[in-house]
């Protein structure tokens, strides 16, 4: 891109010049390469909405559109914001069609009040004509790749999940097998700290029994933990799967301030799901992070398939501890 834009500059004086694509589907329009002046706000990669904006108008009209203050002594739709505050007057915008479709758009500023002339807007939509169908092909080339490798995430999440079955089907209790449960889990989602808490409805209290990473003062194996204003308390009333990201404690103090040791610790993010077995909430599945904005809900779906696939083993575990201890009484 950079070897044609630097022989365009031959053709037409310019101080940026880009090449955008449109996605319809996702409703939005790309920056997607970039010669000239460096705008911050539109680097090569940024994405912006499509509705409403100058794109999608140039877009549905399918013909070059002029911006600049003036252009053939007529007063024009003036620059963006973005463009005037570093000092650009005028840009041309001309779509880039194949196949009878727009799927992009070639967009040159300048710093020059009414800079395209009749004769620079011809050779821009020769130009155009030009690269169209090479952009309809990088589209197609990045859409196919961008579906290999959703097909191959998908693939990986299937592989880790038969996994991370046969793990906890290998044996009745947990911890045997809890450290090879964590390393499955960890090649899907990342974690510092991910842990097993199991849930007493009568004293309404939840338990770590099975942990994996820092050490949270008060938050010991075998420690019992009021739900109230806790995660794992909230979780429970709702029974819902949820996200938390923490960047100040002051956020804690009133929602959760059972959460304050933890953020202490260093851990800011924060993935919660249900265990439910024979519709009733055993526990709940803890996975954390000290870094920050660390989850999506891609991982929140994957926590929920792990939590629906071992809570059963979980309440096979507790009832094997429940007639080991009372064969150890009896005895």
């Amino acid at each position: 891109y950079d070897q044609f834009a630097v022989a365009m500059k031959d053709l037409v004086k310019f101080d940026r010049a880009s090449i955008i694509t449109i996605n319809a589907e996702d409703g939005t329009w790309m920056t997607r390469y970039v010669h000239g002046v460096d705008v911050p706000e539109r680097r090569a990669g940024s994405t912006r909405p499509l509705e409403g904006s100058w794109t999608q108008e140039v877009a549905a009209a399918g013909v070059t559109m002029v911006r600049a203050e003036t252009f053939h002594g007529q007063r024009r739709r003036r620059m963006d914001e973005v463009f005037e505050r570093l000092g650009f007057k005028s840009s041309i915008s001309i779509p880039l069609i194949s196949a009878g479709e727009v799927v992009g758009m070639l967009r040159i500023h300048s710093r020059t009040s009414g800079a395209f002339s009749t004769r620079g807007q011809a050779i821009l939509e020769r130009l155009a004509n030009q690269i169209a169908p090479a952009v309809a092909n990088s589209q197609l080339y990045q859409a196919r790749k961008k579906a290999e490798e959703e097909e191959h995430r998908v693939a990986e999440e299937n592989r880790v999940m038969a996994e991370i079955g046969r793990v906890v089907g290998h044996s009745l209790n947990i911890g045997e097998v809890y450290a090879h449960l964590g390393e499955a889990v960890r090649k899907l989602i990342p974690f510092d700290r991910m842990s097993l808490s199991l849930i007493d409805q009568e004293e309404a209290t939840s338990t770590p029994t099975w942990v994996i990473g820092g050490v949270i003062p008060g938050r010991f194996t075998g420690d019992k933990i009021p739900l109230a204003g806790t995660l794992a308390g909230e979780v429970f009333c709702s029974r819902s799967a949820t996200i938390l990201e923490v960047e100040n404690q002051k956020d804690l103090c009133d929602r959760l301030p059972g959460l304050i040791p933890a953020y202490q610790s260093g851990l800011k993010s924060f993935l919660a799901v249900p265990l439910v077995h024979h519709d009733v909430v055993i526990g709940i599945f803890h996975i954390r992070s000290m870094g920050l904005n660390v989850y999506s809900q891609r991982h929140l779906d994957i926590a929920i398939q792990v939590a629906n696939q071992i809570a059963g083993a979980i309440a096979n575990a507790q009832l094997f501890e429940q007639s080991r201890q009372a064969e150890e009484a009896e005895r």
